[in-house]
């Protein structure tokens, strides 16, 4: 994830500025942590490794018209659109991560769902009080609950040919299960300098766009124990004009979503490129 931005200033600096929030090596954990994917880990990486990637290629790009983050990415999206520095993003990912952990008083789960009709699966949720934790796109959606909850779901959708994947997540963000630490980080979120973003930034809970301080703490707060409605956030895109989509990583599931739904655009992520000149030529080149 940190490859391509080694010795690039930008990027350095980034790093540099949030390991002394974090009192830990962002590279050495990434190569070596047992505990990678655990939320107080993986959090702080994910939201600093986008920020390093967009300071790095930045002023090779055009300006952006938005940034839309996915779960914790919401809350990169705003460090990246200048509302946050490296150092406060560092900080609000972790308390995020702690007070999830912290929030959660029963055992919990996500699951993947796809292939049926959307009728049918509300109508599994209310019976086996589950909550949509994402909504993907037509039929593609998250669910998390307890995990009793989540089990007895899961052998009620097989029943009915639902296609059901289980998440390696403990935490079902997103869900009521985590209402309770909205106010907490919402109280973290109004104690951090943070300013207007001075690029719009799309709110996982509504779509819509965010342009200031205060819209953005209310919907990063709320966005912990509701539904984000990414499908919603990637039309709004489109009514917005955007044509191109660079996703910052990890990964390139986002990037995929968006071609899987809109086949004319065009949507890469950062992962897929040699070098990031490679990056800012493809988008060069598209635009």
């Amino acid at each position: 994830m940190l490859d391509k931005l080694r010795d690039v200033c930008a990027a350095e600096e980034v790093l540099g500025a949030a390991e002394r929030t974090l009192g830990w090596s962002l590279r050495d954990t990434l190569a070596s942590a047992p505990d990678l994917y655990t939320n107080r880990v993986a959090q702080p990486l994910i939201c600093i490794g986008q920020l390093a990637t967009w300071e790095a290629i930045k002023r090779d790009l055009p300006a952006p018209a938005l940034f839309a983050g996915y779960s914790v990415g919401e809350l990169a999206a705003y460090g990246c659109a200048a509302s946050l520095t490296a150092g406060a993003l560092a900080y609000l990912a972790v308390q995020r991560a702690a007070i999830m952990d912290e929030g959660v008083r029963e055992p919990g789960a996500l699951v993947a769902v796809s292939g049926g009709p959307t009728a049918a699966l509300m109508e599994l949720c209310e019976q086996c009080q589950v909550d949509i934790a994402i909504v993907n796109g037509p039929e593609h959606f998250v669910l998390g609950g307890p995990s009793h909850a989540i089990q007895r779901f899961e052998e009620a959708a097989a029943a009915r040919a639902f296609r059901v994947t289980p998440l390696n997540v403990a935490v079902p963000a997103h869900t009521s299960l985590l209402s309770p630490a909205i106010d907490r980080f919402r109280t973290e979120l109004e104690r951090c300098a943070m300013t207007n973003p001075t690029t719009p930034v799309l709110a996982g809970i509504t779509g819509l766009p965010i342009r200031t301080r205060s819209a953005a703490i209310e919907h990063l707060s709320r966005q912990i124990g509701e539904t984000v409605r990414w499908e919603s956030c990637m039309e709004t895109a489109l009514e917005m004009g955007c044509t191109v989509f660079l996703e910052l990583g990890p990964g390139q599931a986002l990037s995929r979503m968006v071609i899987q739904r809109y086949p004319h655009l065009q949507a890469r992520s950062t992962e897929e490129f040699r070098s990031l000149t490679a990056v800012s030529r493809w988008v060069e080149e598209v635009l």
